[in-house]
């Protein structure tokens, strides 16, 4: 991989055009990170060159709830500033050419609700296992009555290029769930142990913040962290019982998991008003250490941090996991990952539903504020150019998704 990738800018964006149906079914496994099921997804277009936006998912209705979820999903949506958007509809019922077809009343339900507001919905699709149509095909003829193959759109060149770029989205929503789900029950006794270990070492002191052996535990814990995460960024992954145990333990601490969401994730970055970072970043000069601070923007460090955290949360149960869960979550929301920041935060809540870092994480998502980066991409998107059905690229093309109930 070229280390010139960026997370937040770069010296170009790498752009793909999705001209019809079959791209745009092509692309959105690769968006959401998953294969949507039982699904409506709506994708904001933005600008002059419907540059692709917000990708937010939801589970689809009973009957009877069509309206509700319309309106949920169309206003997180609407957020985005959309100029246009698409609808696309996965599930298994049988498709039929004449009204109504399957899930009819929700696509119009969502249409009727962005264009109150001034955005047209440009396609709405259907997908149903191997085949895939277009509700706005109404004339006889126009499309085959049989729909088109998936294979159509797994040819593709959006496709294509999502793989060229090493992309590979998971089977369904639930392989984001185990991505993050506690290990077997021996790692986690393992690492449990490990975590009591280190606890115990810093002793009655630990109770007092203000002795200076319990401040020497602090800084020996987030200089873990840093060897850890500068060990994965260098591409050597993988965690023993006790490197985990040592590193959960350091994370129990509140300054010391704000060390690590500050030097570490692009979670402060990526805030729109950083002149309230200030409570957070203090213990950075205390606790951090003297060498010069990552390049946030880096891409391949922003991926191994990730994966770091994920292998920290699933050797963890209970307490031990929240921290490591609410900073992958934070990590994932300000990379533009949505749907996984969603999973890892629904976790943390499972856990404590009072953790206040994951509430606020959880706040966050469901009201589809997207990190600071996007603005800019958004000034580019409103840039004049030709236009075109809709223009993916690295940047955007990763979803925020409103997580109640959802991805």
């Amino acid at each position: 991989m070229s280390r010139n990738r960026r997370v937040a800018r770069g010296p170009a964006r790498t752009v793909v055009n999705a001209r019809g149906p079959a791209d745009l079914v092509a692309a959105v496994p690769y968006l959401m990170g998953f294969v949507p099921s039982a699904s409506i997804v709506v994708v904001s277009l933005r600008g002059p060159r419907l540059r692709l936006g917000v990708v937010a998912r939801l589970d689809l209705p009973p009957a009877g709830r069509e309206h509700d979820t319309a309106a949920a999903i169309a206003a997180f949506v609407r957020r985005d500033g959309p100029r246009e958007a698409v609808v696309l509809v996965y599930d298994d019922r049988p498709w039929t050419r004449w009204w109504p077809r399957p899930h009819q009343l929700l696509v119009d339900a969502v249409g009727d609700d962005l264009g109150r507001h001034g955005v047209p919905v440009r396609e709405a699709v259907y997908v149903g296992g191997q085949r895939f149509w277009s509700y706005s095909c109404t004339m006889p003829g126009c499309c085959p009555a049989d729909g088109w193959p998936m294979r159509d759109a797994k040819a593709s060149e959006v496709a294509a290029t999502y793989v060229l770029q090493g992309r590979s989205p998971l089977a369904d929503r639930q392989g984001l769930v185990d991505r993050v789900a506690p290990g077997d029950p021996a790692t986690l006794a393992a690492v449990e142990d490990a975590i009591d270990t280190c606890v115990a070492a810093v002793g009655p002191q630990g109770q007092d913040t203000r002795a200076a052996g319990w401040r020497a535990w602090q800084r020996a814990r987030a200089s873990d962290l840093d060897t850890l995460a500068r060990r994965y960024a260098a591409g050597e992954r993988g965690l023993s019982a006790d490197e985990a145990g040592r590193a959960l333990a350091g994370l129990l601490d509140h300054e010391v998991r704000d060390v690590v969401a500050v030097r570490w994730t692009r979670w402060m970055p990526s805030l729109a008003a950083p002149g309230t970072a200030d409570e957070v970043t203090r213990p950075v000069a205390e606790l951090a250490d003297d060498s010069a601070p990552p390049d946030l923007d880096d891409l391949e460090l922003a991926e191994a941090v990730e994966q770091l955290l994920v292998d920290l949360a699933v050797r963890a149960d209970g307490p031990a996991a929240l921290a490591p869960l609410t900073l992958l979550s934070m990590q994932c929301w300000a990379c533009g990952n949505g749907a996984a920041a969603g999973v890892a935060v629904d976790r943390a809540l499972a856990i404590d539903p009072a953790y206040r870092m994951a509430t606020l994480v959880d706040q966050l998502l469901r009201a589809g504020l997207a990190p600071r980066w996007a603005a800019d991409v958004r000034a580019d998107d409103e840039a004049p150019g030709r236009r075109r059905l809709v223009s993916v690229d690295e940047m955007s093309s990763r979803p925020l998704e409103p997580p109640d109930g959802s991805c």
